[in-house]
């Protein structure tokens, strides 16, 4: 055989190295997801469980049994999707063909994965959704004597929404419309929608931070600082504060990730967002099970006070 005619091309060699990266990317953006999917189930059983045995004749309770399930359905549809998802834009790689060019075998698979493209990014609203009502939720209540606040933070809920609704609907336009998926306008969007929601939750949180505050003055007083700390209302808030402020972390920092076309790494940006698309919808019974294992949701004057 001719030496020359057995070297590949500098074509033939791109080709070689794209076809690498993307089932490399496709293998750790799959194994991530499986992890992050299957580390939200124990959370998602143990919040089910404290509310199925806590209060059943509460409506709190039962409006809170309802959102866990609803959540629980939304990240099991987001894994579900983006598992989908990379498969079918795998099933070019499973039918070699010398008539069709690898390039437009990857265009028709992509084409067939875009169901599965709207509704991860359908489900992902809902999970920062659902991120977003349950603190908005808890903070309402720590400030139910506060109209003002409470108005403020369901106007940043309604904001949020409507940012998570235009994400939607400019990336469904972008993939029926067929000018691809990884436009200017679609990343903006989508970083928008995130940067809304960890507002919410900053704002939320920050609320939660400053009753958690009043809360151990007004106790220090009578009280040792160690059994301040061991104080069950003040370790409930405190756990809260820091749940929220390490949402809003993950949040903010998927929302730069996305933008920044300077990321140092592809991979480690797939990671984030999958974590944080999994964590958003998990945060909820996270919350949940903080609040109801410490009896703060049976007990009513309880719920009140913290």
């Amino acid at each position: 055989m001719d030496p020359v005619m057995s070297t590949p091309t500098v074509s033939e060699n791109e080709v070689a190295d794209e076809v690498g990266f993307l089932a490399y990317f496709d293998v750790v953006y799959v194994l991530g997801a499986s992890l992050f999917y299957g580390l939200s189930i124990p959370v998602f059983a143990f919040s089910i469980n404290i509310l199925r045995h806590r209060a059943r004749n509460s409506k709190p309770v039962r409006f809170l049994q309802i959102l866990t399930y609803l959540t629980f359905f939304s990240v099991t549809g987001q894994f579900i999707s983006n598992i989908g998802e990379t498969l079918t834009g795998l099933s070019w790689s499973q039918s070699p063909s010398d008539n069709i060019s690898y390039r437009d075998r990857m265009a028709k698979a992509s084409s067939k994965a875009q169901p599965y493209g709207i509704a991860s990014l359908i489900f992902q609203v809902l999970n920062f959704f659902a991120g977003d009502a349950i603190v908005v939720w808890r903070a309402s209540i720590l400030w139910s004597t506060s109209r003002a606040v409470r108005y403020i933070l369901c106007l940043l809920l309604a904001v949020s929404a409507a940012a998570s609704i235009y994400d939607v609907t400019n990336f469904s336009i972008i993939l029926t419309s067929n000018k691809g998926t990884s436009g200017n306008g679609f990343l903006r969007g989508d970083a928008a929608s995130m940067f809304f929601s960890s507002a919410v939750n900053l704002a939320a949180t920050s609320c939660i931070m400053i009753k958690a505050w009043l809360f151990r003055q007004s106790i220090k007083d009578t009280m040792s600082r160690e059994k301040v700390n061991r104080n069950v209302p003040f370790r409930i808030l405190f756990s809260l504060v820091e749940c929220g402020l390490f949402y809003c972390a993950a949040q903010v920092a998927n929302g730069i990730l996305t933008v920044d076309d300077n990321a140092p790494s592809v991979f480690g940006r797939a990671i984030v967002a999958q974590f944080t698309e999994f964590f958003a919808g998990t945060y909820s019974a996270l919350v949940i099970s903080i609040i109801a294992s410490q009896r703060s949701i049976a007990e009513s004057s309880f719920v009140s006070d913290v």
